[in-house]
């Protein structure tokens, strides 16, 4: 169940699809300010590649949480935790 769910997500969470395939005009298109926040040893969402996205948003930021753990860093790790929480209270700092 877990992986059909994960499939259904990844293929029907793509963006573009109201620009017709265009990322880059697809997240041209968002108005916030925006963190694009990415995890160190991440193999499913590389930080290179979500560089590569962030570059596309306008007033956007790039941020890396240093973690062995992957994404699975967000999920109740100290260390982690306190890295996420400083992101986010910057997040809604700047947007004030």
């Amino acid at each position: 169940l877990y992986l059909t769910m994960f499939r259904w997500k990844w293929r029907h969470g793509d963006v573009s699809r109201h620009t017709n395939g265009n990322l880059k005009e697809a997240l041209g298109r968002i108005k916030a300010k925006t963190y694009v926040i990415t995890f160190t040893h991440d193999m499913s969402f590389p930080p290179e590649h979500s560089e590569i996205e962030q570059k596309m948003i306008p007033n956007s930021e790039f941020h890396i949480v240093k973690t062995l753990w992957a994404h699975f860093g967000m999920f109740c790790c100290a260390d982690e935790n306190e890295q996420i929480d400083q992101l986010l209270s910057n997040l809604l700092e700047d947007a004030k």
